[in-house]
């Protein structure tokens, strides 16, 4: 008889508490994961800025499948990195940032994983003034097999303005 079940916990109900435990983890640092993507350009998921820099992570099934994100973001300079891990062969993604107005800020931005691999596309956005962005994730279709992977992409905020009058104080 293990330990286990002498307390009257199998050794299943533990390993699924750990896992389960894991996960929640998981999700408590990554606050975007498994949080799917809305296929529906009116009605985007719309990410919290509660922490920043946020980070998204979604997967790739092999299809021309559209995901729309929205962010509130301050102006300034903005830094996206977008990363693609292809499953098996190849899975890659367009990601394209919209201002008000579905105003493009940012086009056809390809990243592929080919043969099992990751790619990665670092881009920077020069926001004006405090607006709501779109993000649309579009999958790539490689033929019958193949495109399934995941795809990340990471909001990296400008710095916070320095308060008028703070930054003399804190000079003298």
């Amino acid at each position: 008889m293990n330990s286990f079940s002498k307390r009257g916990i199998s050794a299943r109900t533990f390993t699924l508490g750990v896992g389960l435990a894991v996960i929640l983890m998981f999700a408590a640092i990554s606050p975007a994961f498994g949080q799917r993507g809305s296929e529906d350009r009116d009605d985007p998921l719309a990410l919290k800025s509660d922490t920043l820099p946020l980070k998204v992570t979604d997967a790739l099934d092999g299809t021309a499948t559209e995901l729309f994100y929205s962010f509130p973001a301050r102006a300034g300079k903005w830094t996206l990195t977008f990363d693609v891990k292809a499953a098996g062969t190849n899975s890659g993604a367009y990601f394209d940032v919209f201002g008000p107005n579905s105003k493009a800020l940012l086009s056809n931005a390809l990243v592929q994983g080919i043969d099992s691999g990751s790619d990665r596309v670092v881009k920077t956005l020069q926001i004006s003034k405090q607006q709501t962005i779109l993000i649309r994730v579009t999958g790539i279709r490689y033929g019958d097999s193949g495109g399934e992977g995941t795809f990340a992409f990471t909001l990296a905020p400008p710095p916070k303005p320095v308060a008028k009058g703070k930054a003399g104080k804190a000079a003298q």
